[in-house]
């Protein structure tokens, strides 16, 4: 419950800091989602944009269980990303960030099928968990998958991917912990300097 509250003071407070906000400088700090897979000058996206200046948005795939969201396919991405630049450009934004979570393994949200260029990663074995990089403790292969995807979305107009650096297994139990962590302690050191 408390992280609850957390959460709706801090969208509260930034509501009412954009609110009071005379320079336009605020939005540049917030990093938004948006609904839908295209834009126009009458999105709610484009209008916080033209309004606030929003910095960055988090793209999100489209799914059955989230049909709002925003990724499909390689087309559809790029030209959305291509129109969220040109609006941040009209609209005098310095430097729009647009951000996904390509974590490898099965937290992916460009997958292989729909996007050529992550095919390529996960044909040459670049497309695994973080948790499968961390146990086998070779930095070279985290380097070279932090490589090839971080091209492939960069050719998609991606400039922040979400998915971990180093994160510590300390409930083997918990299914979230297991999926998305595996770096060990003894890892870190090795891993942190490729």
């Amino acid at each position: 419950m408390k992280y609850i509250l957390s959460f709706l003071l801090g969208v509260s407070m930034t509501s009412s800091l954009i609110a009071k906000d005379q320079t336009g400088n605020i939005g540049q700090v917030m990093m938004v989602g948006m609904k839908g897979t295209s834009v126009n000058d009458n999105s709610d996206i484009v209008q916080q944009m033209k309004k606030y200046k929003i910095g960055g948005i988090v793209l999100f795939p489209k799914t059955e269980q989230y049909p709002n969201q925003n990724i499909v396919d390689e087309k559809q991405l790029k030209k959305l990303t291509n129109d969220l630049h040109y609006y941040a450009q009209k609209y005098g934004i310095p430097k729009l960030l647009i951000a996904v979570n390509q974590e490898g393994g099965v937290i992916n949200g460009l997958k292989p099928e729909k996007f050529p260029l992550i095919k390529q990663c996960a044909d040459a074995g670049l497309n695994k968990s973080q948790k499968d990089i961390g146990d086998s403790g070779d930095a070279a292969l985290a380097s070279k998958q932090s490589k090839c995807i971080g091209e492939a979305l960069k050719s998609y107009g991606i400039d922040i991917n979400f998915a971990p650096v180093a994160a510590i297994e300390i409930n083997p139990d918990s299914d979230v912990i297991a999926k998305w962590a595996g770096v060990m302690v003894m890892m870190l050191s090795r891993l942190q300097n490729f």
